[in-house]
């Protein structure tokens, strides 16, 4: 009886840490669905860029309308291994052009590894580590090599809202990640003393 019990809590923590997996990822998504159209009108209204403005929006609701989708049921590590692998090559595509200007839309990359950790293990950290390292080196070599000059700017000082939005909305993902990278430490904690 008492191992049955002990099975059953296992299960429910077991749960637990899925379930909380589950929340960051859909908490994330709502983040991300709202500050990747704050920054579609940051392009639009702000830095006067209709062609990026629509590819940011058409991404985010792609992002929206895909997880709405499959959101009852996903596998976890599936999911998070094609966004991250997909979502630094859609910011590498927008570093192109602005890397000229400013090289801060490179933390758009930053929260990676840390998404990494929390969702897959510290062996990922390294590997994704690696692929946004490679992403900012081929982004810097092929803005030496070729000209992307799809537009440009006549007041740079507009960079300098479009840098500090950038900063604030990794400063979000930032904390929603941390926030939920307790929640499942502490979670899996629980595991480990009724597992032992």
């Amino acid at each position: 009886m008492k191992k049955i019990k002990m099975v059953s809590s296992i299960e429910f923590i077991n749960m637990s840490v899925d379930a909380l997996k589950r929340k960051l990822i859909s908490q994330y998504v709502y983040l991300m669905f709202g500050i990747l159209l704050g920054y579609s009108l940051v392009f639009y209204f702000i830095i006067k860029d209709s062609f990026f403005a629509a590819c940011t929006f058409a991404y985010s609701v792609l992002l929206f309308y895909t997880f709405m989708i499959i959101r009852k049921s996903y596998n976890i590590k599936l999911l998070v291994h094609l966004y991250m692998t997909y979502a630094p090559l859609f910011a590498g595509f927008i570093m192109l052009d602005f890397w000229k200007y400013s090289a801060a839309t490179a933390m758009w990359l930053l929260p990676v590894p840390l998404g990494a950790h929390i969702l897959l293990g510290k062996k990922y950290v390294y590997i994704y580590s690696v692929y946004i390292f490679l992403i900012i080196v081929t982004v810097s070599i092929l803005t030496k090599l070729f000209k992307f000059d799809y537009f440009s700017l006549t007041n740079v000082n507009v960079m300098v809202i479009s840098d500090t939005f950038v900063g604030l909305a990794n400063l979000a993902v930032f904390s929603i990640l941390l926030y939920y990278n307790e929640k499942i430490r502490k979670a899996e904690i629980e595991e480990n003393f009724l597992i032992n």
